[in-house]
């Protein structure tokens, strides 16, 4: 198993909060992600590397997009 984090997107495209996530593969931990946030966009990543973009629901069918950026501070 392996650590992933994956982001709440929010207005501005920045990062609100984030859960942490366990999973053997990316497509593990997208399946999780689309269970902890249900519908929600979120930014799923692995050890510093971007992974996929999960697009607010009903529009799953869209193109990974780029990731958002860190919340300022």
């Amino acid at each position: 198993m392996d650590t992933y984090l994956a982001f709440l997107v929010g207005p501005g495209e920045r990062y609100l909060r984030y859960v942490q996530l366990e999973g053997s593969n990316d497509n593990e931990a997208f399946r999780a992600a689309e269970r902890a946030w249900n519908g929600a966009c979120v930014d799923i990543w692995r050890h510093g590397r971007f992974v996929a973009r999960l697009p607010e629901a009903p529009e799953h069918d869209e193109e990974l997009t780029r990731p958002a950026r860190w919340l300022a501070e």
